[in-house]
């Protein structure tokens, strides 16, 4: 499945912060 490139950035960036925020 081929993603706009600002989506793929979008969608790596709320997963990062939510991966933050379960470690915290």
């Amino acid at each position: 499945m081929q993603l706009p490139y600002f989506y793929q950035l979008f969608l790596c960036s709320f997963l990062a912060s939510l991966a933050i925020d379960c470690m915290q």
